[in-house]
């Protein structure tokens, strides 16, 4: 195996992530990482809910920004597969082409820079993790990487090989209420040994209805491990860790 080459000689990496502009990830995840020195990332769809905190509360994600938080781009109206109940029909993933997909995210990339300030390079999350549009399911994946220097995906506790990761399509494990904490203790503690990538997708934090949820005290307990165990471990936002790695294996993004 390949070992790793992190930031500082660290022998594994973490990144923290969080879906959907939820008031929980102002007000309850960015101070529990911001008191133990940590950064997350942040994926917003820029247009689908008028009500959520990315438009009643602009002024309080410019300040993340501020203090080192990525905003990434997360689309504009988060087109699912239009078998979920949630789905309207006209964003349903089906009903995309990848003229239509492109548009949509250069446009939330637009919306974003005049919301918290231009970037030259932001990170994609695939909405609902599916890296595909149309009824034939064609992949998005040369889209993105066209588009990102990384893209974000999905799958259920996977490490990413630093050596042979798809960066158009980096694994991350969505946390659920299932889950339990030990679990994710362990998963963190595996990228050490394994020298690999650990990337957590979070949504809900500490409540706020979301039916993908982890406990205030689970998050907080998750940062407070990352913290004691930072001799061997590296935490970043997605994209700086992307960006490190990409240097560290001459794996240039080639846009």
């Amino acid at each position: 195996m390949t070992r790793a080459m992190f930031s500082g000689g660290k022998r594994g990496a973490v990144s923290f992530t969080y879906d959907d502009a939820l008031a929980e990830h102002l007000d309850i995840a960015m101070p529990h990482l911001e008191s133990r020195g940590l950064r997350g990332t942040f994926y917003i769809p820029t247009r689908q809910q008028p009500k959520d905190s990315w438009h009643t509360r602009p002024a309080d994600w410019v300040a993340a920004v501020e203090r080192g938080h990525e905003i990434g781009n997360h689309s504009q109206y988060h087109p699912c597969k239009g078998a979920a109940s949630w789905v309207k029909p006209e964003y349903a993933r089906e009903r995309y082409d990848l003229a239509r997909m492109e548009a949509e995210l250069r446009a939330a990339n637009d919306d974003l820079d005049v919301a918290v300030g231009h970037s030259a390079e932001r990170s994609f999350a695939y909405p609902c993790c599916d890296d595909w549009v149309g009824e034939e399911h064609t992949s998005m994946r040369p889209l993105a990487d066209q588009l990102f220097p990384v893209s974000r995906g999905g799958g259920s506790r996977q490490l990413a090989d630093p050596a042979t990761v798809d960066f158009r399509f980096v694994p991350s494990w969505a946390l659920v209420p299932e889950v339990p904490r030990t679990d994710i203790l362990a998963f963190i503690n595996e990228a050490i040994d394994l020298g690999q990538w650990a990337v957590l997708m979070f949504h809900g934090v500490g409540g706020g209805g979301h039916r993908m949820n982890v406990t205030r005290e689970d998050h907080e307990a998750i940062c407070q491990h990352v913290v004691e165990r930072k001799a061997d471990l590296h935490c970043d936002t997605f994209l700086n860790v992307a960006k490190q790695l990409r240097a560290s294996f001459n794996r240039p993004w080639a846009r």
